[in-house]
């Protein structure tokens, strides 16, 4: 080897190194790469139906700090009213495009934020069709004056490829991931009156999420529209 490539060879390795670099950067997904997966489960989600069955809904208005913090890609939230027993539940589902949006936001952060106590948390496993649906059961509780709130939150986390997931972990993980990040993480929460017996309760939630099968699958089945 001559003296003067000896000298050259760290700045040619260096150039080697830093073409490497720029390669793997632009092999990197970058939000425009999830773009039509998002238009995928956006339009699924504009076909859910809001009557099935006994139950009827109405589409209610978001909390615009919710909106703000979240940036979602989209966000429904719908109150259900069964028409022959009058049993009531509400039901949240929001679709973040960079999953880094959803991380926090989720039952033990948001209602302590409402003045609710959380009492209870359970882990979950619902079956519907051949399918398996794990989540988090929440008990919240909440003194208002003479007035106490008590209510139940079915609580479930989503994730492209992934699934369905326990814990905000899972998310967090999915923020940190490059690969993942800008195919987002969605949330699903049905909110039901604490006083409804349990089996009761678990019948409504499965029904509510039976008739919305198809955002679930939509959300859970990968990041590559």
């Amino acid at each position: 080897m001559t003296r003067s490539i000896y000298y050259l060879l760290p700045a040619m390795l260096a150039l080697i190194l830093m073409a490497g670099v720029a390669i793997e950067s632009l092999a990197r997904p970058k939000p425009k790469d999830a773009e039509p997966y998002h238009a995928f489960v956006r339009g699924v989600s504009e076909q859910l139906p809001k009557q099935f069955g006994d139950w009827r809904s109405s589409d209610q208005e978001p909390m615009r700090g919710a909106v703000k913090l979240l940036r979602p890609n989209f966000m429904i939230q719908r109150r259900f009213e069964n028409a022959v027993t009058g049993e009531n539940a509400s039901m949240l589902i929001v679709h973040c495009k960079d999953a880094r949006d959803l991380n926090g936001h989720w039952p033990p952060n948001c209602y302590p934020s409402q003045g609710f106590a959380m009492d209870q948390q359970i882990e979950r496993e619902w079956v519907i069709g051949d399918r398996k649906i794990p989540g988090l059961e929440y008990a919240f509780s909440k003194t208002d004056g003479l007035r106490t709130l008590k209510l139940r939150v079915y609580g479930l986390l989503l994730l492209p490829q992934t699934g369905l997931v326990r814990d905000m972990r899972d998310i967090g993980g999915a923020a940190a991931d490059f690969l993942r990040q800008f195919y987002g993480a969605s949330q699903i929460q049905v909110v039901m009156d604490d006083s409804l017996p349990a089996d009761r309760r678990d019948r409504i939630f499965l029904e509510i999420m039976e008739a919305n099968m198809p955002i679930i699958n939509a959300l859970t089945a990968g990041g590559t529209r």
